[in-house]
């Protein structure tokens, strides 16, 4: 037995698939569609030429026909998608378009025919053809009231509500859901078709529901879904739930129900309410008139104590609080912090405006580094530097001040210094000689001022603190030598203090 080439298969298939189209009378066959009202629709029907084909070799054809009667096709409402009968003949494409959708004469079932002789004829699958036509009109009705889209249903959460929403006169029937919020509710909703106008129908969906005082100024939606070439409809209502708590509280805010006077009391009266109930305050079943809200806030004195309650008060009724608050207010006594505190800041202000002013005396009132006045041996005289650290251009910059009161204590003093010198038997420089009270009060920060303009730079080579005198004590500072009696003059600081 040879073995099978590919050309071999490809016959076989092909005589399968040939034999198999020979057996059915349709190729395509019209399926169910739907359009808009006033659209167009196309149904296929391609027919099988070689199925029971004639002796005499005449060609099958295919006819239409919907629920009622046989349609003619030569008409303009029903068209063939080929341009004439003859080419539908030759290519078994007997496709039909209709135009212009009727409610009324095209929401139909349709069906083609092959026929070949009268006893042969062979029915397609039947489609249906759906004429969408969008509803006249929605409406939402709440209790048998009308409702406009976005108004206010106003009830009582005690009560039982009926909420209806009316699709009118659309093809198809209406898919209706309901939503609070967004969120589906799916319990106690009925839904019914009747017939509308014009091949029409009317669906209504009835929503049979108690509502909790949570759902207050909730969103509740009718969602009608009719068609995908339909926009989805959205009809709503805001819930308005009228209610009060029944149980009413009073919350100290306070912190403690012990008060001292000129402390602030606040009390807060918990309670909730649709419409906002009013609010009415009572100390020991006194009438507090003056506080009308939720909160009770005053700066209490010994007067306040008591036991606080609240009334709350709408439509459904006044309720009393569940519990009393009891207040005591005690007197103000001395306070200790108030005085003592005060007093450690002023002592610490204190303490810090000394340290301040030692640190400063430091500061400005070091001692000098230089050698002290109490040697005038030959090396100082020589050096052309004074016993504190001033160079004698220094001093020849300097103006003295008066010290007129000064003058015959300055003389007395020198003077004893003569003689002691004197007595001792040694030459005035070699001499350590007394300081003078002034010198030795201010030798370390004070330089002493001379007159440069009678003064001569060669009389100033030798000469040391000491040396300096006034000739008279209103007059200016000169040097002089230590033969004279010597008179200081005023000084003032060689640095900023």
């Amino acid at each position: 037995m040879k073995p099978l080439t590919m050309f071999s298969v490809f016959t076989m298939l092909f005589c399968m698939v040939f034999t198999v189209n020979s057996q059915q009378p349709f190729l395509v066959e019209p399926r169910s569609v739907s359009q808009l009202y006033g659209q167009s629709v196309v149904l296929e029907c391609k027919i099988n030429p070689n199925y029971k084909p004639s002796e005499t070799g005449e060609k099958p054809i295919a006819v239409w026909f919907n629920s009622r009667t046989q349609l003619d096709v030569s008409t303009s409402k029903y068209t063939y998608v080929q341009d004439n009968p003859t080419q539908a003949v030759n290519t078994g494409d007997f496709s039909i378009e209709i135009t212009n959708l009727d409610i009324l004469e095209d929401n139909d079932s349709f069906y083609c025919q092959w026929r070949l002789f009268p006893e042969t004829d062979m029915n397609s699958a039947i489609a249906n053809v759906t004429v969408v036509v969008p509803p006249t009109s929605f409406s939402l009705t709440h209790n048998g009231q009308l409702l406009e889209i976005g108004d206010t249903a106003t009830f009582k959460d005690t009560d039982e509500q009926s909420f209806k929403c009316t699709v009118l006169n659309s093809n198809p029937s209406a898919v209706i859901t309901w939503t609070l919020d967004n969120q589906v509710i799916t319990n106690s909703v009925t839904s019914a078709v009747t017939p509308g106008t014009v091949n029409t129908v009317t669906t209504t969906s009835t929503l049979t529901h108690t509502f909790q005082q949570n759902d207050y100024m909730k969103k509740l939606n009718c969602n009608v879904f009719i068609h995908d070439k339909i926009e989805t409809a959205d009809v709503f209502t805001l819930i308005d739930v009228q209610f009060l708590t029944q149980t009413v509280t009073v919350i100290n805010l306070s912190g403690d129900d012990s008060l001292v006077e000129k402390q602030i009391l606040e009390l807060k009266c918990e309670a909730s309410g649709n419409p906002e109930p009013s609010y009415s305050w009572y100390k020991s079943d006194v009438s507090l008139i003056e506080f009308k809200g939720s909160v009770l806030k005053k700066v209490v004195s010994i007067s306040d104590e008591g036991s606080y309650r609240c009334e709350v008060n709408n439509i459904f009724g006044i309720y009393r609080s569940s519990n009393e608050v009891a207040i005591t207010v005690g007197e103000v006594g001395v306070n200790t912090a108030a005085i003592v505190v005060p007093i450690i800041v002023i002592l610490i202000l204190a303490g810090i405006i000394v340290a301040v002013l030692y640190v400063k005396k430091l500061f400005c009132f070091k001692p000098s580094s230089t050698k002290p006045d109490e040697e005038y041996g030959p090396e100082i005289a020589t050096s052309g530097t004074n016993n504190f650290g001033m160079n004698l251009e220094q001093m020849k910059n300097t103006t003295p001040m008066d010290y007129s009161d000064d003058a015959n204590n300055k003389i007395n003093n020198d003077h004893n210094d003569k003689e002691f010198i004197a007595n001792s038997g040694k030459s005035d420089k070699s001499v350590k000689r007394p300081k003078h009270p002034l010198a030795q009060e201010y030798e370390s920060v004070y330089h002493v001022q001379n007159d440069t303009n009678n003064a001569k730079k060669e009389e100033l080579q030798e000469l040391n603190y000491a040396d300096l005198d006034l000739k008279d004590s209103t007059g200016a500072a000169h040097p002089q030598r230590n033969t004279a009696a010597t008179i200081y003059s005023e000084v003032k600081p060689s640095v900023t203090v």
